[in-house]
């Protein structure tokens, strides 16, 4: 499974493998690194996403306009080509900010 997380220091990319019983966490991904990921290994479905607290001033933008990351959303003047990888939509699920536990201070 894969998950993102949206932070204020970019995207959090976790990858579990039920199988290999691992899980890979990459921090402070730009939405071009998780686009290029997510090309290059497509997800199971559903990805899961996890959008930022929000400070009130972010409630204008719809989930939509927050996964600029998704491969076949990018645009056809883009350079990367989202046919190369990606074998279609995936769902993606929305799960609340609350669910993320920060670091422990200290």
């Amino acid at each position: 499974y894969v998950g993102v997380i949206e932070t204020q220091a970019g995207y959090t990319l976790v990858e579990v493998s039920a199988e290999e019983r691992i899980a890979v966490v990459s921090e402070r991904l730009t939405a071009e690194a998780v686009s290029c990921r997510l090309i290059a290994y497509p997800p199971a479905d559903p990805l899961i996403y996890v959008p930022p607290y929000s400070d009130g001033g972010s409630k204008s933008k719809t989930r939509s306009d927050r996964l600029p990351f998704l491969p076949w959303r990018q645009t056809s003047n883009s350079m990367m080509k989202p046919s190369v990888g990606v074998k279609g939509k995936v769902r993606v699920k929305t799960l609340p900010p609350s669910l993320v536990v920060g670091p422990a201070p200290g």
